[in-house]
Order: C-alpha cells, then structure tokens, then sequence
C-alpha cells in the first residue's frame, strides 16, 4: 500500500517544486526600455537610417576614457510612430557595476545632451532584474511615456 503512495507524493511535491519561482521557468523576461529623442519643437531628432546611427551615448570610465556604447546596447529602431525611431536601451547597461551613469548624448558625434540612468535591482520572487528608478535628460526629471515603455527625450537644437 505504501509503494502506491510513494509515487503520488513524488508527482505532487515534483509539481510544487516546478511551480516554484526559484525555478529558471518563473523567471520574468528582463525590462525593455526605449527613448525616443525629439527636438524643442516636437519633431524627430532622427529621420532616416543613417542619422540614426550617429545618435549615441557616450560616457567616461573610471580610468578616464570616453567608452562609446554599442549599437548592440543603444540601437536604433525604425517605427511608424511620430518619433520615426525609438533607442533600445540593451540590459547589459543596466548591468553594470555602476548603478547610476551619466551619459553623454552625442549626434554626429557632436555632444548635445546628457542623460543620467538610475537603476535598482528588483528583489521580488520570479524577477531580481535591474530596473530604471530614474531617468534625467539635461538635469531635469524624464517620465516614462504612456505606453510604458519609452521616455521622450528633448533636445534643444
């Protein structure tokens, strides 16, 4: 009789076990952000494909040099959208050993801005990633957009 329980028990706790937020299948997707740069007037800052290349971020490391980040984790997305291209900020940045960094905003690598990034890690079951707590363009306060995802970022040119 206790040879047929065994394996009932052994599939309910199995079960508990994988429903478990310690497991890799609980775990939440990184959060995706995206900045969309405009100027005063409210058009694009971009408007094809080769400009929006040579908008990026820059910032200095600790030994003093300036680090360029990659398009890998500062990449250009066309949209239809008036912002005709937003940026996805990779999550490596995120990562980093630093959790607040100012950035410099540079197109055609002339700077025109700064954008500070502030982030914190998460400690709720099923998440534990970096997420921005604040975000600063030019020293003053960004929201993030109503569609939760982007901040519009405002450059005076």
């Amino acid at each position: 009789m206790q040879t047929r329980f065994l394996p009932i028990v052994a599939g309910l706790l199995s079960g508990l076990l994988l429903m478990g937020c310690d497991q890799p299948l609980c775990q939440n997707s990184p959060p995706q952000y995206q900045f969309a740069f405009v100027a005063v007037q409210g058009q694009p800052l971009v408007t094809d494909s080769l400009q929006a290349k040579t908008l990026r971020l820059a910032y200095t490391s600790t030994s003093g040099s300036k680090v360029v980040v990659p398009l890998t984790q500062f990449r250009p997305i066309p949209t239809t959208t008036q912002y005709r291209y937003v940026y996805q900020l990779g999550y490596e940045l995120l990562e980093s050993d630093a959790l607040s960094r100012q950035y410099a905003i540079e197109l055609d690598e002339q700077p025109v801005g700064t954008l500070r990034l502030t982030a914190q890690r998460n400690t709720n079951k099923c998440d534990g990633w970096m997420h921005l707590t604040e975000v600063q363009a030019n020293q003053k306060p960004v929201s993030i957009g109503t569609d939760n995802v982007t901040y519009q970022i405002t450059i005076d040119r």
